[in-house]
């Protein structure tokens, strides 16, 4: 595991720890207090993360059965996030769909183009997350973007470029530039070397990479968005050392993965740790424990 065997095996109990008997899972188990209740983004994470390092599924068949109580009959789901997460959850657990979510994508891709009309309204950080993940679906589900939305989406794109190169509102960020970077390769679009130079002004030697340049603060996120961001382009991180060094603080005593050192550790920020980790290649399968 190049050196993370006993790191990733202490997530991988941490994750498994936070099944509950229907199946699900939740990152918060304070039964004591009566709050210990599955919810499909955490069940994602779950899942999601134990599949990166081929690690089986704890009571699978009872995972696929907590996800299709939570599948609406007409495959529209209440938000871009649950359903996101529900149908990669579903694809990693190779688990058939009720309904096909073709109707559903579809639908938001008219709600996205009429959106990006009035885009000067928008929170730009969520939307941009939720572009990408609709893209993402529609890649593998087969829906075509439209031409005239894939339009109003480069020219929204292009208002929140920064003269730094970075993207972002109301300011250039590695977060939101990370986003666009995945924007554009969904779409294959061409992207100008500006935003990894943008990205090389936001690598850190103390913590690999920061928000924006000369910040002094880093979650995983941003981690993860400017390792994407470099290797959109073919490179690598400046202080890849640091930036593991750093990703392990990150990493509690229960085993799960904190946005940040010394915060509550998670199943998103435990995926994410993982997904930095295998973006650098210091992962590889470990099976069951």
């Amino acid at each position: 595991m190049s050196g993370f065997l006993e790191q990733i095996e202490s997530a991988v109990h941490y994750v498994e720890s936070r099944q509950n008997a229907d199946g699900g899972f939740c990152f918060y188990r304070y039964e004591d207090w009566g709050m210990s209740e599955s919810n499909v983004p955490d069940t994602f994470y779950a899942v999601a993360t134990l599949s990166i390092v081929g690690h089986s599924i704890p009571k699978k068949e009872s995972v696929v059965q907590f996800l299709r109580s939570c599948e609406p009959a007409d495959g529209c789901f209440p938000s871009i996030t649950i359903g996101w997460s529900f149908l990669n959850a579903m694809r990693l657990l190779k688990a058939p769909l009720a309904v096909a979510p073709n109707i559903w994508l579809e639908e938001l891709m008219h709600g996205l183009e009429v959106s990006l009309l009035n885009s000067s309204k928008m929170e730009w950080s969520g939307a941009l997350r939720d572009m990408c993940r609709l893209l993402e679906l529609c890649q593998v589900y087969g829906v075509v973007c439209p031409v005239r939305m894939q339009t109003g989406l480069r020219r929204a794109v292009l208002m929140l470029k920064g003269a730094s190169g970075g993207y972002g509102w109301p300011g250039a960020n590695l977060l939101d530039t990370g986003s666009v970077v995945r924007i554009y390769s969904l779409l294959h679009w061409g992207l100008q070397r500006s935003a990894l130079e943008y990205a090389r002004s936001c690598e850190d030697e103390n913590l690999g990479f920061t928000l924006a340049p000369n910040a002094s603060n880093a979650t995983l996120a941003v981690l993860l968005a400017g390792i994407d961001t470099v290797h959109f382009f073919n490179e690598r991180p400046r202080y890849e050392t640091v930036l593991l060094r750093y990703l392990l603080t990150c990493q509690t005593g229960k085993g799960g993965f904190a946005p940040v050192p010394g915060a509550l550790a998670d199943l998103e920020n435990t995926y994410i740790a993982f997904e930095c980790l295998r973006a650098l290649g210091r992962l590889q399968p470990i099976g069951s424990a």
